[in-house]
């Protein structure tokens, strides 16, 4: 049976890997974009900087579709690959001899918002390390689901369900210092949706009260 690309994407993981196995490509590219954001974001803070993590994914990517016959559960491809992305940013490492440390500077603005993040909103970022910030990007830059995190980085359901409610403490207590930050006259995209995530069901999540 021939699937179209946008019934591909409805499919889960294992499904995918059992189908790009059996030579269709555009199964491989739909687990290629499911998950090319998590691997830059696991492989940034191993090799320093957002292009060169970028370059890593590619790598993994490629050979992970050159190894999929060896993945013994296709539903396990996120972790697996996850592994693939650590195991080559660290060679990439070895091979350069050194190693960049990930600065503040080097956290890109939201996708979505219309001017630069504020200074104390980067730095409130940078201040979470490396497990906190990783989980925060993934479910509110990516919108991936708390459930999808905890298979990706093979952590169970309540660690990242805490390690989220640590975060956005954190960016609270640093945010709260003015009493609403804004760009231009409008809430940080941030704090919106930290309200929303947080609002009675059924609420108007449109704007910050």
């Amino acid at each position: 049976m021939v699937l179209e690309e946008t019934q591909l994407e409805q499919r889960e993981d294992g499904e995918l890997v059992l189908r790009a196995r059996s030579g269709c490509r555009d199964a491989f590219d739909v687990l290629a974009r499911r998950y090319r954001a998590g691997i830059s974001l696991i492989a940034r803070p191993i090799v320093g900087d957002a292009a060169r993590a970028e370059d890593v994914a590619q790598d993994a990517l490629v050979i992970a579709m050159n190894a999929l016959p060896t993945l013994a559960h296709p539903a396990q491809f996120g972790p697996w690959l996850g592994a693939i992305t650590r195991h080559r940013a660290r060679r990439v490492v070895r091979q350069e001899g050194r190693f960049l440390p990930l600065e503040p500077a080097h956290l890109e603005r939201l996708p979505t918002a219309p001017n630069p993040i504020r200074d104390d909103l980067t730095e409130a970022l940078a201040d979470l390390g490396e497990d906190y910030w990783i989980v925060l990007r993934l479910r509110y830059w990516e919108e991936w689901s708390v459930a999808q995190i905890a298979a990706f980085l093979s952590l169970p359901i309540t660690t990242v369900k805490w390690r989220l409610h640590y975060a956005r403490e954190l960016l609270r207590r640093r945010l709260s210092k003015n009493e609403k930050e804004t760009i231009n006259g409008q809430c940080t995209v941030v704090q919106c949706q930290f309200k929303a995530s947080e609002a009675p069901a059924g609420g108007d999540h449109r704007s910050c009260p």
